[in-house]
């Protein structure tokens, strides 16, 4: 089975993800840290991965993100339909 892309994306919460680490002043493995002390394994390279769209966001983790953000699932997906050139 094979992953699709939709515009070349595997995600639309990788800008947002970056955004709220760089808001936080957080590096990649502090995100990566902060994550694993709430019990969900994630690496620097995770992170990383993610910010340049090489690496899906599950479910699961869009829960973890958010919790660590200090946000909610709905601020973390936060995006327009223009930005996906959905009419």
């Amino acid at each position: 089975m094979s992953i699709r892309k939709v515009h070349g994306k595997f995600n639309i919460v990788s800008k947002n993800i970056r955004k709220y680490r760089l808001q936080n002043n957080w590096s990649q493995e502090k995100l990566a840290l902060k994550l694993n002390l709430l019990g969900l394994p994630f690496t620097k390279n995770d992170i990383q991965r993610i910010e340049v769209n090489r690496r899906i966001v599950r479910d699961f983790e869009l829960i973890f993100l958010a919790e660590v953000f200090d946000i909610s699932i709905s601020e973390l997906l936060s995006i327009t339909t223009s930005k996906l050139n959905i009419t």
